[in-house]
């Protein structure tokens, strides 16, 4: 059945839904198949069972420019490993080579200051997203304070968050990232 989320609390990943057929259905995080978090006015497809909505999948694409909001600014959801690596620490890591090359090899004092004003921007995005990691190994966002330890803290958290698995199903903090891509 065709529908539009009504709300959706992420406080306790639930919502609801209006079918076509003009009854209301709840939901609970667990049935969402979306990359992203619902909005309301979303339009879905469910499957309708009593008054309950189970397999909510978003109809068509969620918009790109919320997506990477969402991403890198919202503390809400989990994201995979790959997600991590590929659309946070790789670009990250590239542009700030660049920016560091540049400004070395150029001498520019815009380019320092630009190189300074982009690290600054990342902070934010950094714990946004190590936020979201931490929620795929169901922890809290506050683990990455573990950092603060003096080198083990540091790898610590790189191998939590870059290279260990979450949590399979469902977790307090959201359906599973790799099921939700897989559908």
């Amino acid at each position: 059945m065709r529908g539009r989320v009504l709300e959706f609390k992420t406080d306790g990943f639930t919502g609801l839904v209006s079918g076509d057929d003009g009854r209301r259905y709840r939901f609970t995080g667990a049935d969402w198949r979306g990359l992203i978090w619902p909005v309301q006015g979303e339009e879905v497809d469910f499957v309708a069972e009593g008054d309950g909505a189970h397999e909510l999948f978003p109809v068509g694409t969620q918009s790109e420019p919320v997506r990477w909001r969402h991403f890198l600014f919202s503390f809400v959801g989990r994201i995979t490993r790959q997600q991590y690596w590929l659309r946070f620490i790789l670009p990250y890591a590239v542009l700030s080579v660049l920016l560091a090359w540049a400004a070395e090899a150029s001498g520019i004092l815009a380019l320092q200051v630009l190189r300074f004003l982009v690290g600054l921007f990342f902070i934010w995005p950094s714990i946004a997203v190590g936020t979201k990691r931490c929620h795929d190994r169901d922890r809290s966002g506050w683990f990455q304070l573990i950092v603060l330890i003096p080198i083990v803290g540091a790898i610590w958290l790189l191998i939590d968050l870059g290279f260990l698995r979450g949590t399979k199903g469902p977790n307090s903090y959201g359906p599973d990232p790799l099921r939700s891509a897989a559908s």
